[in-house]
């Protein structure tokens, strides 16, 4: 009886970690940056509490000319 519960516990956790391991980012990502970058050009609702202030301020100077 007990070997079924360690054997299932077992793959609960295999199967959840395979899933977990084929979600993560490709690349480094640090912190919520590239969240706020695209939330800031996209003007969309980043995370809960949202920055609006961040992301109005980031649309701004997206939308304002370049020296190039």
């Amino acid at each position: 009886m007990m070997n079924k519960k360690v054997l299932f516990s077992l793959f609960v956790f295999l199967s959840s970690f395979i899933y977990f391991v084929a979600q993560l980012a490709p690349t480094v990502v640090c912190g919520d940056s590239a969240e706020f970058v695209i939330g800031a050009y996209k003007l969309t609702i980043v995370h809960p509490s949202g920055y609006p202030l961040y992301l109005l301020l980031g649309k701004l100077l997206h939308l304002s000319p370049s020296e190039t």
